[in-house]
Formats: C-alpha cells, sequence, structure tokens
C-alpha cells in the first residue's frame, strides 16, 4: 500500500492492528529461535544470559543504542494467520530499534514510518501531522436568517487549520465568538436571552459553500469528509449576532423590544431617569457593604452601565467590580467594628440631644414660671386695688340721716333783685 501524499486531500493516519512477528535480532546478539522450540526454562536461561553479557558489552566500548520502541501498524501477509498471532510471545512485541532505525531512515518520505517488511509484512504509515485539514473561511455577519448576504458586513478571509473538525471549530469560535451578543430563543410565544456556547455554535454560525447550506448534523466522519471535499474553496461563515432565532426583521424588533432595550427612555432615546435609579439602587445594594461615595459617583457608575442601551447585560456589568477610572472616586467601607463603634458614637449623641433639649426645657420652663410669678404678683395688686373700690361703694350705699344733711338754702345769700325794682 502506498503512502498518500499532500496534494489536495490529506489522508486519515490509518490504524490497524498491531502484526505479532517472529522473533529477530535483538540489540544483545540473542540467537533466533521460534516460540516453538524454546520452553520457559530456556526463556529464563536467555534473560539470564542478556543480563550477563550486557556488562562486558559495555566494558568493551560495544555501546548498547538505546531508542524509544516504535509500533508499526503492520497490514497481515497472505502466509500469516491468526494461529501465528496468539502464538508469538511478548517479546516479539517489540520492534528492532537498529532494524526499524534504518528502515525508517531509507523511506523516502521524512514523515513516513516504516518497519523491516521482509520479517514483519507491516506497509508504511505516514506519522499523523498536527494540522491534518485546513479550511479558508470569509466570515460574515447577518442580523437575522432573511437577510440578504450582500447587506451583511463582511470580514477578512482567515486559513484555520487542526487535525479534526472540532479543533477548527474551537478555533473559530475562539475568534469569532465576540461578534455574536447573545442568542435569541423564542418559547411559547416569549422572547429570552441565552449566552452562547461552543457546544451549541450552530444555534448562531452556518457555513455555506457555493450558495449552499451545509447542514450542520453531521458526525465527526461527516464532517472529516467535508474538510476533504472543502480543501481549496473559500468557505462563507455566517455570523447571527442573536442567532439564527432571528429569522425576519421583525422577529428581531421584537426581539430587542422584549429583552434588550431599556423599558422607558426620554426623547433622545437614552435610559430614562426610573430605569437610571433602579440601577444606582441595585449598585448600593451589591457593593454598598464594599465601597462608599456620594450620589453623583453611584449615579456615574450606574450611567456607564446603561449607557449601551443593552438591558440584558446590566446584570452583569452590576456584578462586576468598578471600572478602573472610577476607582479612584470610591472610598473603602468602614469594618464592622468601626461600623459598630459609628452606631454606638451615633446613640450616645441621639441620647446626649435628648437631655440637652430637657435642659433646655426646662430653663425655657423656668423663665414661663418666672413670668407667671410675675404676673401672679401684679395680678395680686389689681385686686387689692379693686377691693378698696367695692369697699368705698359697698359704704356710700346707705342713705344719710335727716340730722346729717344740711339745708343749703338758709346758707344761700338773697340777692337783691335791681332788674325788676319799680
Amino acid at each position: 500500500m502506498q503512502s498518500n501524499t499532500a496534494e489536495g486531500n490529506a489522508p486519515a493516519p490509518l490504524r490497524t492492528p498491531l502484526r505479532r512477528h517472529r522473533a529477530r535480532t535483538s540489540p544483545y546478539g540473542m540467537e533466533r529461535s521460534t516460540p516453538q522450540e524454546r520452553s520457559p526454562s530456556q526463556d529464563r536461561e536467555r534473560r539470564l544470559k542478556s543480563e550477563e553479557d550486557r556488562p562486558e558489552a559495555e566494558q568493551t566500548g560495544d555501546s548498547v543504542p538505546v531508542r524509544p520502541l516504535v509500533r508499526a501498524a503492520a497490514v497481515s501477509s497472505t502466509g500469516a494467520g491468526q494461529e501465528a498471532t496468539r502464538s508469538a510471545p511478548a517479546e516479539t512485541l517489540v520492534t528492532d530499534a537498529a532494524s526499524t532505525t534504518g528502515s525508517a531512515a531509507a523511506s523516502p518520505q521524512p514523515d513516513t514510518l516504516q518497519t523491516n517488511e521482509a520479517s514483519t509484512g507491516a506497509q508504511p504509515v505516514r506519522a499523523a501531522p498536527d494540522d491534518l485539514f485546513e479550511l479558508d473561511v470569509r466570515p460574515l455577519v447577518k442580523q437575522s436568517v432573511s437577510q440578504r448576504d450582500r447587506s451583511g458586513e463582511a470580514y477578512r478571509h482567515e486559513v484555520f487549520t487542526g487535525n479534526s473538525f472540532n479543533s477548527i471549530m474551537a478555533a473559530i469560535w475562539e475568534k469569532y465568538a465576540p461578534i455574536v451578543k447573545h442568542r435569541a430563543v423564542k418559547m411559547n410565544g416569549v422572547w429570552s436571552v441565552e449566552t452562547p456556547e461552543l457546544a451549541a455554535w450552530s444555534d448562531v454560525m452556518q457555513f455555506k459553500v457555493e450558495k449552499r447550506l451545509v447542514t450542520s448534523n453531521k458526525d465527526d466522519e461527516g464532517w472529516s469528509e467535508w474538510l476533504t471535499a472543502s480543501f481549496g474553496k473559500t468557505v462563507t461563515l455566517m455570523i447571527y449576532d442573536y442567532g439564527m432565532g432571528i429569522v425576519t426583521a421583525k422577529d428581531r424588533d421584537a426581539f430587542l423590544k422584549a429583552c434588550i432595550l431599556p423599558r422607558e427612555t426620554d426623547r433622545a432615546g437614552a435610559t430614562a431617569e426610573s430605569s437610571l435609579r433602579e440601577v444606582v439602587e441595585a449598585l448600593q445594594q451589591k457593593w454598598g457593604g464594599i465601597f462608599q461615595a456620594s450620589a453623583t459617583v453611584w449615579r456615574m457608575w450606574a450611567n456607564r452601565i446603561t449607557r449601551n442601551l443593552d438591558r440584558s447585560t446590566w446584570a452583569a456589568e452590576i456584578a462586576n467590580p468598578p471600572p478602573s477610572n472610577m476607582v479612584h472616586l470610591l472610598d473603602p467601607a468602614e469594618s464592622r467594628l468601626e461600623a459598630h463603634l459609628t452606631d454606638v458614637a451615633r446613640s450616645s449623641n441621639v441620647a446626649l440631644d435628648c437631655v440637652r433639649a430637657s435642659i433646655e426645657d426646662c430653663h425655657q420652663l423656668r423663665g414661663y414660671l418666672d413670668a407667671a410669678r410675675r404676673y401672679l404678683d401684679d395680678q395680686e395688686q389689681r385686686l387689692v386695688a379693686r377691693e378698696s373700690i367695692i369697699e368705698g361703694i359697698i359704704r356710700d350705699l346707705a342713705p344719710p340721716s335727716a340730722s346729717e344733711v344740711i339745708d343749703p338754702l338758709p346758707l344761700i345769700e338773697n340777692i337783691e333783685d335791681t332788674e325788676h325794682a319799680a
């Protein structure tokens, strides 16, 4: 069997059962004998003799080369049967290092391992290269499945190599996975968001060769055959930013409204104040025990999160630590001991304020009492004056006696009438 060359279709490594063959000349110069001619005692003597001869070879300078064991993928010859395979001892599984090295060096192809075909009947086997397959990819980003290819966003060509389709797909996913924002899923008429993964790459990516879509339900052998058939061709890799669940532009609008865009926006399309306050509360609840800052700093942090207008990413952004350009605006929160001391000091200050307020109330009440005392003194004086007035009125109520009343007429002087004199 002649080994295939890399002229277009790279062959898969041959995998044939290991042929157990007759023992050949060992590196220690043991005589050749068949398994039928040796008994267990002869095998033990043979091993002991090899152990005794080994130091002598080292003393004479005949160094024994130490080479790794080589397993040759052999194809059974016409004359070899299953009996010879079963009856061969374990020693025959070790390929002769000297003959293997010589045959490998004499091989016309440097990446082909050969064994002594005269004794084993093994065929040359090409060593499996690291990059067995090659795929030329032209990425094309689309917003929906029904979108025309000409309106999609094309990227430059990339060539990916690997020893299997899974390794090539892993490299493709590592490079183009950031383009996929989310994976849109519609279940019972309700849209939801899922994180895309490599295991479900067929839900967000699709191959196309010469305007023909490639089915993604192939097994490993099918993908290997497809890679072999696609060698030398440019394969279009269609990448959907929200997955293949978005079939039309109408589906995209409905999904964005349900899961991505903020529920409330202002006239300019930015996040509304109510949504911003919700994010601020979430940040304070998450990081309030670690950081402390003014209300302005919390709003700046919330505005940084909501400015992408992607509501599905806000929860993850809230869970992430603060950005590097805002760390200097945040102060570390107090420890438990400091918080306890602060609470005790606050409670003591409140109690002290209550006592001081009571003292001020007493002072004010004393002032009120002094004023009341003065009012009582003034009132007492007014009452005394009224008492004397009333007493005088009471004394004047009884009429005077007749003897005490003086007739004023006799006491009046009689003036002469000069005007009526005759």
